[in-house]
C-alpha cells in the first residue's frame, strides 16, 4: 500500500465519521468530490487517455484486467468521458433537492461499488467506505436541502469551530 493510498482510504473512514456527526458537510465533501473527480477525468481522457489504462495492472481480478486491457484500451476517450460526465451529473444530483439529491445519493453508491473490482486502482476498500458515507448522507439529510444550503451548513460549521478555538484559547 502507497502512502496516497492509505491517505485514500483515511478520507474515506473520515467521511464515514463525519457523515454521521455532520451529513450536510459530507454531502458538500460528496458533492465536490465527484465534481473534481469528474473535471479531473475529463481532462486525462482527452488529453492523456492512456494513462488511465495504467490501473488495469493494480486490478486483482482477471476479467476487469481483461476488459481494461482489451475494450476499454481501444475506446478510452469516450468510455472516461462518459464516466465523467457521470460523476458531474452525480455532483449535481447530490447538490439538488429531493427527490433528485436521492438519485445522487444512489448514483454515487452504484458507482463506488462499480469502481470497487479495481481493487488497489479504485484505493479498495476506499469506495466501500464511500458508499457507506454516501448511505448515511442519504438517511440523515433533510428532504429540502439543496447546495445553497449546503454552503450555508458550512459556514455556519466553520464559524462554529472558529468561535470554539477562540473560547478555548481565552479560557
Amino acid at each position: 500500500m502507497t502512502f496516497v493510498h492509505v491517505a485514500v482510504v483515511a478520507a474515506a473512514a473520515g467521511l464515514v465519521a463525519v457523515a454521521a456527526r455532520w451529513p450536510e458537510i459530507a454531502r458538500l465533501a460528496l458533492v465536490v468530490l465527484f465534481a473534481a473527480a469528474g473535471a479531473l477525468n475529463l481532462r486525462i481522457g482527452m488529453t492523456s487517455p492512456a494513462e488511465v489504462l495504467d490501473y488495469a495492472r493494480l486490478a486483482p481480478i482477471d476479467g476487469v484486467r481483461d476488459f481494461l486491457l482489451g475494450f476499454f484500451a481501444r475506446h478510452t476517450t469516450p468510455i472516461v468521458a462518459s464516466i465523467a460526465a457521470g460523476q458531474i451529473a452525480i455532483a449535481w444530483l447530490l447538490a439538488s433537492r429531493r427527490p433528485a439529491s436521492s438519485f445522487g445519493v444512489v448514483a454515487a453508491i452504484a458507482f463506488f461499488l462499480a469502481i470497487t473490482p479495481l481493487g488497489a486502482g479504485s484505493a479498495f476498500p476506499a469506495p466501500l467506505l464511500f458508499a457507506l458515507a454516501a448511505l448515511v448522507v442519504g438517511r440523515r439529510c433533510g428532504p429540502r436541502s439543496s447546495l445553497a444550503e449546503l454552503t450555508s451548513s458550512w459556514r455556519a460549521w466553520r464559524r462554529g469551530r472558529r468561535g470554539r478555538s477562540a473560547s478555548a484559547s481565552t479560557a
